[in-house]
């Protein structure tokens, strides 16, 4: 079972698992399903929190990628959720001095 479970935690599939023990992949999954749901959660669990961890290290790359996936962030804002109120263009006048040659 252990085996079977850091085996798991490591990333090998199903069919990875039944092919490194020799037995046939349906087999292998009726007998260690549970083990292996349990330790592929395990393993998004730190997969997750290490991201975390880098993204708050300040690892640019890592906080872009949190932040579309968490955050809902975007490259582009969507122009349709976020109309803005448009300003009124400004005219630039010179200052009067008040003084006139």
């Amino acid at each position: 079972r252990e085996a079977v479970e850091a085996q798991a935690r490591a990333g090998a599939t199903v069919g990875d698992l039944a092919d490194w023990w020799g037995v046939d992949r349906d087999r292998f999954r009726r007998r260690w399903a549970a083990v292996v749901r349990r330790a592929r959660a395990d393993l998004r669990m730190r997969l997750r929190a290490r991201q975390i961890e880098l993204a708050l290290d300040g690892h640019p790359i890592m906080l872009i990628w949190l932040g579309k996936q968490l955050l809902g962030q975007a490259d582009r804002p969507d122009r349709r959720r976020a109309k803005r109120p448009r300003l009124p263009a400004l005219s630039i006048v010179p200052e009067a001095t008040g003084t006139e040659e």
